[in-house]
């Protein structure tokens, strides 16, 4: 489910100045005939509530499967949370090792969303609409508040 997730997310707003009009399958992403080089460099920001489960999960899987697909110097991934409870803290220890059976190594500390991150990234992906709505609530205008998006709006399965 998640990879099919990622593989809508990889095909949908990502490469808006790509010359092509019709998505492409994930695994064939790096067969373009245009230099890596031309891709543009695209940041994506995870958010869940605490980011010490789902956006800090969602960051590993993105990272890994850019990784494993040859396009990791075409992003930047990060992940925070609306609230900074566990700011400084590693995943939670069940995340962790579930993740770990999955072939994932979740290191990732958890932070809070900054103001500054409606300007850095140019996607932000909320885990569930309650923290879109936080997001949007808290983005310093309505271009910063466009760029947030619910994960659910990317998969195309549902367990």
């Amino acid at each position: 489910m998640l990879q099919t997730a990622f593989d809508k997310l990889f095909n949908s707003s990502f490469f808006p100045l790509l010359p092509f009009a019709a998505p492409l399958p994930f695994s064939t992403l790096y067969l373009f005939t245009y230099s890596k080089n031309y891709l543009p460099m695209y940041r994506i920001l995870f958010v869940c509530l605490g980011n010490i489960c789902r956006s800090c999960t969602a960051e590993e899987i993105f990272r890994t499967l850019a990784t494993r697909n040859g396009l990791a110097s075409r992003f930047e991934a990060d992940s925070a949370g609306i609230i900074d409870y566990h700011e400084g803290e590693l995943p939670d220890v069940r995340m962790r090792q579930a993740a770990q059976a999955r072939g994932y190594r979740l290191t990732h500390r958890s932070r809070p969303v900054r103001q500054a991150d409606f300007e850095h990234f140019d996607l932000i992906i909320g885990m569930d609409e309650r923290n879109c709505s936080k997001l949007r609530r808290m983005a310093p205008h309505a271009a910063a508040a466009a760029k947030v998006q619910p994960m659910a709006s990317y998969l195309t399965q549902h367990a």
